[in-house]
């Protein structure tokens, strides 16, 4: 009978949360990985090396590569937009801060389009994936599959970049219309754009 009336009490204190959609919150999420894979340069740094930030040293003679991994949530069915950028805050004059990555297909291999400014990127078609192409749910995912060769990137500090929001409704200078989102640093070679030999990493 204690264990009857206990369950009525639950049933009588749950049910209506239910009824009113209390057990489908939806909660989005955004989270970016990055890691230095074994055997590359900057796999095991010297102790004098930075630690607080990945480094790839661009040493003469070792492979530099990274691996950019994402865990992002955009609903279940999904009802917002995925949007994953590389961003080079060391860019200026002519050279594009932003790199906008679009998910690739059976048929299409994965895209990148270039933006000088925040402002220049196209909320409509710059998404990496829409919600139309969304299965839903959490999706766990490594850029290009594995790791990715720094071989002639311009050296200073990058950062991989998600966001889930909606493409009707995102700022991209205003993180408060964003539902959730994360962001991976990278350095290359040093924490700036080098010169001569080190002005990319060989």
């Amino acid at each position: 009978m204690k264990f009857l009336g206990r369950l009525l009490i639950c049933l009588f204190v749950f049910a209506p949360l239910m009824a009113n959609g209390a057990s489908t919150t939806t909660t989005y999420s955004m989270k970016v990985a990055v890691s230095m894979p074994s055997g590359t340069a900057g796999a095991s740094l010297a102790s004098t090396e930075p630690t607080n930030t990945k480094l790839s040293p661009c040493v003469a003679g070792k492979v530099d590569a990274v691996t950019f991994s994402l865990t992002y949530n955009a609903d279940n069915p999904a009802d917002k937009d995925v949007y994953v950028f590389l961003f080079n805050p060391n860019a200026n004059g002519g050279s594009p801060q932003f790199y906008m990555l679009k998910k690739g297909s059976l048929t299409s291999p994965m895209s990148v389009t270039a933006r000088m400014t925040a402002a220049d990127i196209v909320a409509a078609s710059d998404m990496y994936l829409p919600v139309a192409d969304n299965p839903g749910g959490t999706i766990t995912e490594t850029l290009l599959g594995g790791s990715i060769l720094l071989i002639g990137a311009p050296t200073g500090t990058w950062q991989l970049v998600g966001i889930v929001a909606d493409n009707t409704a995102i700022d991209f200078n205003d993180p408060t219309t964003w539902n959730a989102w994360d962001a991976g640093t990278v350095m290359i070679g040093l924490p700036w754009v080098g010169t001569g030999s080190l002005s990319t990493c060989p």
